[in-house]
């Protein structure tokens, strides 16, 4: 299964439309979202039923799991 990373500041409804597609699509998504705070904490709960979603202080460790686990993946920028 290929994987897509995507990095979040502060991100609006259409990570959720993006993460949806891409989980439909077939690929495992990882979303960390880089310190946007408690007003963001909707969306990325939210973006967890399509994938796994973390704050920045795990990005290094969710890098390390992916390059490990995955052959293939991609990195989606977000805003």
């Amino acid at each position: 299964m290929d994987t897509v990373l995507i990095p979040a500041y502060e991100p609006d409804e259409e990570l959720i439309r993006l993460a949806k597609e891409l989980h439909e699509a077939g690929f495992a998504l990882v979303v960390v979202d880089d310190g946007s705070g408690p007003a963001y904490e909707k969306i990325v709960d939210q973006v967890k039923a399509y994938g796994h979603a973390s704050t920045a202080h795990w990005l290094r460790k969710l890098v390390n799991y992916i390059l490990t686990n995955y052959t293939t993946w991609l990195l989606v920028k977000s805003r």
